[in-house]
């Protein structure tokens, strides 16, 4: 079953267990390597409230539903009008559709509202799509939904969307169909959503590299690591978002004007390895600058050669009009 557990953190027993309903043994789609599924993500509180968010896959030999559920952090009990069925929502004439789709990515809580974000299984089977949900956190009847416009195009990101507070920021992965324009396509693409999962398809809400085709023939995308939202003092813009694409391509956006195809404020190469970097940034702030650390499989372009295969490796944005991305080490 996919259950939530509450721990004493003295004792280390539990303090409640609620169960949101039956794991399903298989998605239903022929691939993927997750056998049970159920609640694979990272939830989010919202600690005023008291009150924990947490999504699932719902079924028994294959997924049902998604679902978004909200929990009292003291005692487990749902909140009242919960859980949300993700697959009663729609975008632009595209229906949820529960079994190809995967929820991999953290929640996140922006001005109260719960993001939920959605990709593919292990194996790109199935016509998925990228999604987004967004539901006040107060009343689920209040919902809105984004979807990629092509097939594939997935949120996969372990560490969730980034936020400045007021927005969130997402990054997608490659198109399972071979898009053919960006007309019909949301591929390799950052955007910037608020509200109820908006968005506005101007430049300054997108960025994607003049590249994008070539990524997406060779699934050197974006949507396997998580974007980072960062203010670099000194620094003219001081506010960006940072993505790292699987081929070692770094990219600094300026977070205001996200700037279409190829508007980036930095590209900025920190690998050679091919599908070198799946993974999660955090960033910390010296007098230097931002660092933003991440893992690199292999191919990592470190100082002095630094060490080789899988390492962690720290890029530091520094004051500048605009910065320019360095690597201080590995």
């Amino acid at each position: 079953n996919a259950a939530m557990l509450a721990l004493d953190e003295s004792t280390g027993s539990t303090v409640w267990k609620h169960n949101i309903g039956s794991s399903p043994t298989a998605n239903g789609v022929g691939c993927g390597n997750i056998h049970p599924l159920g609640i694979l993500s990272t939830p989010v509180i919202d600690a005023e409230a008291r009150t924990i968010f947490v999504a699932g896959a719902i079924g028994t030999s294959s997924i049902a539903r998604h679902e978004i559920h909200a929990l009292s952090v003291d005692d487990g009990q749902e909140r009242p009008s919960w859980p949300l069925d993700v697959t009663t929502l729609s975008f632009n004439q595209l229906s949820f559709n529960a079994p190809p789709q995967n929820q991999r990515s953290a929640l996140s809580l922006v001005n109260g509202v719960v993001y939920v974000a959605y990709g593919g299984h292990v194996g790109d089977c199935g016509d998925y799509h990228g999604w987004i949900v967004g539901v006040d956190g107060k009343d689920p009847s209040k919902r809105g939904a984004w979807a990629t416009l092509g097939r594939g195009e997935a949120i996969w990101a372990a560490g969730g969307m980034a936020s400045d507070g007021t927005r969130i920021y997402a990054v997608t992965g490659n198109s399972t169909n071979g898009a053919s324009s960006r007309a019909a396509s949301d591929s390799e693409q950052v955007v910037r959503l608020s509200g109820l999962a908006s968005l506005d398809r101007v430049d300054k809400n997108l960025y994607f590299p003049a590249s994008w085709r070539t990524m997406d023939g060779s699934d050197a995308d974006f949507g396997a690591s998580s974007p980072v939202y960062i203010e670099v003092p000194g620094a003219t813009p001081q506010h960006y978002v940072l993505a790292i694409a699987k081929d070692g391509h770094l990219y600094l956006l300026d977070a205001e004007n996200l700037g279409g195809m190829g508007g980036h404020v930095a590209d900025f190469s920190v690998s050679s390895g091919s599908m070198s970097i799946r993974t999660v940034p955090a960033a910390y702030t010296t007098s230097q600058g931002v660092h933003v650390v991440f893992s690199t499989v292999n191919g990592a372009k470190c100082p002095q050669g630094g060490p080789s295969g899988t390492v962690v490796m720290s890029v530091r944005i520094p004051a500048g009009s605009p910065p320019k991305p360095e690597v201080a080490w590995c």
